[in-house]
C-alpha cells in the first residue's frame, strides 16, 4: 500500500489472497535487482527469502508495542474484544440502536456502528488506503486507531490499562457542567452518562467482570465530560 502496488479498495485483511499476490508481483517487477538475483524476468508473487530481504531493506522501522486489539473483527465474531468494541462505539455516539446494549456478538448493528465510526475518523482510518466509505470490517488501521483512542482516553482520565480491562462498564463522555449532571444507568449500573443524553439501556446479563462501582469508581463530571473516575 505504502509503495503504491496495492490495486484494491479493500483494506488490509491479514489474508494472502489474489490481491496480495498481484501486488507482490508488481513489487518484485519494480525491483530489477531482485529479479536478477532470482534469475527471473517476471515476478512470481511468491514471498520467499530474497523478497523478504528486499522488503526488510526497504521498510520503515516498526515500533513494537503490546496491542489490546489482537485480531480483525467482523460479522459473526464473539468475544471480550467485541464487547470492548461495542463499549467504544456507544461512547462515540455511533451506536444506532440505544435500546440494545453490549452483547459481545458482532452482528449487523455492530457493523453499522463500525461504518459510522470509520467515517467519523476517516482521515485516520479510510483516507490512508484511499477509501471514502466505511467497510464495517475492523482491520489493522481501525484497530490501530482504537488503540490510539484508548491510549488518549487513559491518559486523560488517569486510568491504568489494568483497570480498564478489569471492569465491565463504560463512559459516554456526555457533556456536563456539575457533578449533578452525571448519573449511572444500564441494567448492571455500568454506564456513566450525562443527564442531557437519552438514557442508555443495556443487556441484563451476569457480567464476567466487576462493575466500575464495585472497584471504587464514581460517575463524575471531569473536564465537562461524564466519566468513571476514582
Amino acid at each position: 500500500m505504502n509503495e503504491g502496488f496495492w490495486s484494491s479498495e479493500d483494506e488490509a485483511t491479514g489474508y494472502f489472497g489474489p490481491i496480495t499476490k498481484a501486488a507482490l508481483i508488481r513489487y518484485q517487477e519494480d525491483k530489477p535487482s531482485l529479479l536478477q538475483q532470482l534469475g527471473l524476468k517476471q515476478g512470481t508473487g511468491f514471498f520467499g527469502k530474497m523478497t523478504r530481504q528486499s522488503l526488510n531493506s526497504n521498510s520503515l522501522p516498526i515500533k513494537t508495542k503490546k496491542m489490546e486489539w489482537q485480531r480483525n473483527l467482523y460479522l459473526g465474531m464473539e468475544g471480550d474484544d467485541v464487547k470492548r468494541l461495542q463499549e467504544i462505539l456507544i461512547s462515540e455516539k455511533v451506536w444506532p440502536r440505544p435500546e440494545i446494549g453490549i452483547t459481545g456478538y458482532f452482528g449487523t448493528i455492530t457493523r453499522e456502528a463500525v461504518i459510522k465510526f470509520q467515517e467519523k475518523y476517516s482521515s485516520k482510518i479510510l483516507e490512508p488506503v484511499g477509501l471514502e466509505k466505511g467497510t464495517g470490517f475492523v482491520g489493522p488501521l481501525t484497530r490501530d486507531y482504537l488503540e490510539e483512542l484508548q491510549s488518549l482516553s487513559k491518559k486523560e482520565v488517569g486510568i491504568s490499562e489494568e483497570e480498564t480491562r478489569d471492569y465491565y462498564g463504560h463512559s459516554t463522555l456526555g457533556s456536563c457542567e456539575s457533578p449533578f449532571d452525571c448519573y449511572v444507568s444500564g441494567c448492571n449500573s455500568e454506564i456513566c452518562q450525562s443527564k442531557f443524553e437519552e438514557e442508555l439501556l443495556s443487556m441484563c446479563i451476569l457480567p464476567d467482570k466487576p462493575t466500575p462501582s464495585q472497584l471504587g469508581y464514581r460517575c463524575k463530571c471531569f473536564e465537562k465530560k461524564c466519566k468513571w473516575l476514582k
